[in-house]
């Protein structure tokens, strides 16, 4: 008889070798990919950083022998009056201080969004509610301060500007739809919906990018090493 039965004949996955030879050569081959992964990455991140250095010293010289004077240029934007309090105003939102503040409240705003969790207890309610509310004021806060010093022309020329716009009439467009339900019988969906747009209020720190020149640097990586490893993979 066999070893593990009346029929003689090898064991069924009992061959240490084998075992061994395909566990390394998983760790080898993972060790390969890495390699040629990280290659990839560190060679389009020297590309992107020349790029933006290339994209630098232009800028440098242009501001040193500018093509054109500021006189002929057109006034496409309307400046506020000198020493008015639209010209404070717009100096203060045009600040990086004032852009700094808006990205700790952003950041913030993920951290908070992150305490929600399925059969939440009754502080974690609480605590989703209360912060809701309060970077919605912040957020509608910086919205209307910003039309206020630039006008709305010039505020939705940026497309950042035009992507807090929607998020901030999405989130009290949620709260006047709630407010609604109270008097009016509004289809449940519909403020299941609104609240789940609330989520996208996490693409808000990629306004981080812009403030960050080495968030930009890491970003364009990215998108030059997208190709490189998609021809890895094929």
């Amino acid at each position: 008889p066999g070893l593990w039965g009346r029929h003689p004949g090898p064991a069924v996955n009992q061959s240490l070798s084998f075992s061994l030879f395909y566990m390394l050569s998983v760790i080898a081959m993972a060790f390969v990919v890495i390699n040629m992964v990280v290659g990839v990455f560190v060679d389009a991140y020297y590309k992107a950083l020349a790029e933006q250095e290339k994209l630098e010293k232009a800028d440098n010289v242009h501001h040193r022998k500018p093509a054109l004077k500021a006189k002929d240029l057109p006034n496409v934007f309307e400046d506020p009056p000198m020493q008015s309090f639209r010209e404070h105003l717009l100096t203060v939102v045009m600040n990086k201080k004032f852009d700094m503040l808006i990205a700790v409240f952003i950041c913030s705003n993920v951290v908070a969004m992150a305490f929600q969790s399925y059969k939440r207890h009754a502080w974690q309610t609480m605590f989703d509610e209360v912060s809701n509310a309060f970077f919605a004021l912040v957020f509608g806060a910086e919205c209307v301060l910003k039309m206020a010093a630039m006008r709305p022309r010039r505020y939705f020329d940026d497309n950042f500007n035009k992507f807090d716009f929607f998020l901030v009439m999405v989130t009290f467009l949620g709260y006047v739809v709630e407010s609604l339900g109270d008097f009016v019988d509004i289809d449940p969906s519909t403020v299941r919906l609104l609240r789940m747009l609330r989520i996208v209020r996490i693409l808000r720190a990629l306004r981080l990018i812009r403030a960050f020149k080495g968030l930009q640097v890491i970003m364009r990586t990215l998108v030059l090493s997208g190709s490189a490893c998609g021809n890895l993979v094929a």
